[in-house]
């Protein structure tokens, strides 16, 4: 995604809205990748929270507004 892009679609959103990044790509993870590219934004519900070992999680059944960016491995 061109910065461009990542500002007209973040320019669509509520500007007060708090920015949450968030991958589901497990086997990036598993092969300790740390490069991702933003594959899509949109205003979500969610819930987030940590862990008992300080991790965040993120639950979409929530009902605080977000600005998500997700995440996909660039391989």
């Amino acid at each position: 995604m061109k910065v461009q892009d990542l500002l007209d679609q973040l320019k669509q959103l509520d500007p007060d809205l708090e920015v949450v990044c968030y991958s589901e790509d497990e086997a990036a993870f598993q092969k300790k990748q740390l490069f991702f590219t933003t594959d899509k934004i949109s205003a979500v519900n969610a819930e987030i929270s940590r862990n008992e070992n300080g991790l965040p999680l993120i639950s979409f059944r929530g009902n605080n507004p977000v600005a998500l960016l997700e995440m996909i491995a660039d391989d």
